[in-house]
């Protein structure tokens, strides 16, 4: 081999090994930056599903709240004050009417923010059971503390009815 060849060869070899040589840098240096890139992706994308948590609960905080707000008005409208104390009595002369009894109501006493009132039912007993359940299903917070329940016979016009008195007490607020 002559020495023009040997060096062709030789600068071939060392263009060919520097050519290699570069590549594998290049390609360290790429891999290197995807592996960055690929940290950076998974910790943002974290951080995301962080965030988006986070608003997620916040929009269902905001619900709840609504719902809270809407029970906490329920709740405030359930109480009888003066301004629904009448509307409180027409609801209870007014379900007596429609469930087909008769009603005495009187007010027995006051103590504690709890106002105790006595009703006295005529009436057959559906719809007696009627007037108690459509009581308890009120938008009042009324609790039944007494139902003594009789049945009585009307000697003139020769029919029996029963006759039911409650004991309620209603809260105030």
């Amino acid at each position: 081999m002559d020495k023009n060849t040997f060096l062709d060869f030789a600068k071939s070899f060392w263009l060919v090994i520097s050519t290699i040589f570069v590549a594998f840098v290049l390609i360290f240096i790429f891999w290197f930056l995807i592996v960055k890139a690929q940290t950076d992706y998974l910790q943002k994308n974290e951080e995301y599903n962080v965030l988006a948590s986070k608003r997620v609960g916040t929009i269902q905080i905001n619900r709840d709240r609504g719902d809270l707000e809407a029970l906490s008005q329920k709740l405030n409208d359930s109480f009888i004050d003066k301004d629904k104390f009448v509307k409180f009595i027409e609801f209870i002369e007014a379900t007596a009417k429609d469930t087909g009894n008769s009603i005495d109501l009187s007010n027995i006493s006051e103590k504690n923010n709890i106002q105790n009132f006595k009703i006295i039912l005529g009436g057959s007993y559906p719809a007696e059971a009627n007037f108690i359940a459509q009581l308890e299903n009120s938008p009042y917070l009324v609790r039944l503390t007494n139902i003594n329940m009789n049945k009585t016979f009307d000697s003139v016009s020769k029919t029996g009815y029963l006759k039911t008195t409650l004991d309620i007490q209603v809260q105030l607020p």
